[in-house]
């Protein structure tokens, strides 16, 4: 299976891997809005690109600020849609587009901070990645933020996870990654089963092929795309200096 049909053809099972992170996505917003509360002033407007199911964009509207979500997936888009609903949040709102294409909807929204977490870059190959931090770059007002988070060559290829199991309840997920320390890409596989009884039964598959960024080259992109370094961390919850052994990087560039 093509690895962008996962969304149509398994949505209602890739939907529960969103869902399991959900706890993680309320920790994300939380560090985001103390670390954007201790270090720029009068942020207001957020925007999540993509956003997926809202798992971080939701709890950014419950803590206060307007929020627009942009996924490609129509079923990723509804779900977050039915959450504000239930919810009843008014500040959140929710769109189907693709995040490598102009959107004006994005301009008239003119963000302040402009997520894009969970690696989201690589899939799509450098000059696609280029040309998208570009056009977040043309469509921000000065002084705007860009907080990206991903993983990273040096610590995938240091301490390489061949195969490991995403227990979704009733589905589990075989995931299989072929890493070559000479090549920039991982080669992933989704292997989906069902619980049936004390067996399991295959519900299907499917690969992607991810480039592996090095710091190094995502900052070199980051600033070629227009966007000034301001701060790099791990992760976003406790803001510790980077460390190459660990396995995600965050990124804070601000626009001149």
């Amino acid at each position: 299976m093509k690895w962008t049909n996962i969304y149509k053809e398994m949505s209602d099972v890739y939907v529960k891997e969103f869902k399991i992170r959900e706890t993680e996505g309320i920790e994300t917003a939380r560090g985001i809005h103390e670390y954007v509360n201790s270090k720029f002033k009068g942020i207001k407007r957020i925007l999540d690109i993509p956003c997926g199911t809202g798992r971080i964009s939701i709890p950014l509207a419950k803590l206060g600020y307007e929020v627009m979500g942009i996924d490609f997936s129509e079923h990723f888009v509804e779900e977050a849609r039915k959450s504000v609903r239930e919810l009843q949040i008014d500040n959140a709102n929710f769109l189907v587009g693709d995040m490598l294409e102009t959107n004006k909807v994005i301009s008239d929204f003119n963000p302040q901070l402009i997520l894009n977490w969970w690696t989201s870059i690589g899939y799509h190959g450098k000059m696609n990645d280029i040309r998208f931090l570009k056009h977040l770059r043309n469509i921000s007002d000065s002084g705007s933020i860009l907080m990206l988070e991903t993983w990273h060559r040096e610590n995938i290829i240091t301490a390489p996870i061949p195969r490991f199991w995403n227990d979704l309840g009733n589905i589990l997920v075989l995931v299989k990654q072929n890493i070559d320390p000479f090549s920039k890409f991982v080669i992933a596989q989704h292997i989906y089963y069902e619980r049936k009884g004390k067996g399991l039964e295959f519900i299907g598959e499917f690969r992607s092929k991810i480039m592996l960024y090095d710091v190094s080259e995502l900052k070199q992109i980051l600033t070629q795309s227009g966007w000034i370094v301001d701060e790099t961390f791990n992760q976003i919850v406790n803001r510790e200096k980077f460390n190459p052994n660990l396995d995600r990087v965050v990124f804070v560039y601000h626009s001149d």
